[in-house]
């Protein structure tokens, strides 16, 4: 198991009470999350800009937009080409 650990305050054994006021407790422990919060988003951000942007598909040309050697050409099943030289 991982994980953190902060002191908020220490209590001595031979004393009755905390080495300061519960109200003190609760501000430095929201000061501490709020670091944590902070840590943790600058963190995710630097995370988010080092992805490689995705990969996206290929925009498929319109006709108007293929180039012209490429205009004409069709392609022909393989069985039908093979099919007239045996015939």
């Amino acid at each position: 198991m991982a994980g953190l650990k902060y002191k908020l305050a220490h209590k001595r054994a031979d004393k009755d009470h905390w080495n300061i006021s519960d109200r003190a407790q609760r501000k430095r422990l929201i000061s501490m999350l709020k670091d944590m919060i902070m840590q943790h988003e600058n963190e995710e951000a630097l995370a988010t800009k080092k992805r490689s942007p995705r990969q996206e598909k290929p925009i498929v040309a319109a006709e108007d937009e293929i180039p012209e050697s490429e205009v004409g050409i069709e392609e022909k099943p393989i069985v039908e080409s093979v099919s007239k030289k045996a015939a």
